[in-house]
């Protein structure tokens, strides 16, 4: 700890996001888009693969945790390692103690409620003008997200969500942004109130690269 430039391979590292999400599919697909946009020479952002069996926001902890402990010697103190997690009707002491072993661990939480599908929603329109969302009070709860994105996304299939079109989403990122900054009351976690603090992750991979530059038509 306490480096501020690292030699990977023939660059110099000064940041290195880390990224894991409970989702196997849809969130890795974004997240590795993302990284390929604002790529810079002086930034890594790694999506970490995970046991897509594994499903649970405990395991996307672990997940991070065996990652610092198998790279501990290039971690840095500017380096940054975010979970992204569903709620998805899971009982808030479940929450509550993901968030306390994020806090530990000091591990970014990017949470969205009732699942990261919101934040895609949030790509094509404010979150008022849905009228069917709710936050979630069961494992059902996701279902009108991924009913409306459906509707205005023919690239997304909720049973083949591999098929995404993320470039298109990419494109629109400083929209989403910017309306999910409005729906957030900085309640720790989003337990209650419908939600997604993804844009907090978004915002760091755009601030770390040189071509940060606003991307909507």
């Amino acid at each position: 700890m306490g480096r501020n430039t690292r030699e990977s391979n023939t660059r110099t590292i000064k940041k290195r996001i880390i990224i894991a999400t409970e989702g196997s599919k849809t969130e890795p697909k974004y997240f590795n888009c993302l990284k390929q946009k604002f790529r810079s020479d002086h930034v890594a952002v790694t999506v970490l693969k995970r046991n897509p069996k594994r499903t649970e926001p405990e395991d996307v902890i672990q997940c991070l945790n065996n990652y610092k402990e198998q790279h501990h010697n290039e971690l840095d103190q500017n380096d940054e390692l975010w979970a992204v997690i569903d709620h998805d009707g899971r009982p808030e002491k479940v929450l509550n103690n993901v968030a306390r072993e994020a806090k530990k661990e000091n591990y970014c939480l990017a949470d969205s409620n009732p699942c990261f599908e919101l934040w895609l929603l949030l790509h094509h329109k404010r979150l008022n003008q849905f009228k069917r969302l709710e936050a979630s009070g069961d494992n059902r709860a996701c279902s009108p997200a991924e009913s409306e994105l459906e509707k205005l996304d023919r690239s997304y299939d909720k049973d083949n969500k591999g098929r995404l079109n993320t470039s298109k989403y990419i494109s629109r990122i400083t929209t989403a942004i910017q309306y999910a900054k409005e729906t957030d009351t900085q309640e720790t976690p989003l337990l209650n109130q419908i939600g997604t603090r993804v844009y907090l992750l978004a915002q760091s991979v755009i601030k770390s690269s040189p071509s940060s530059q606003r991307l909507d038509n």
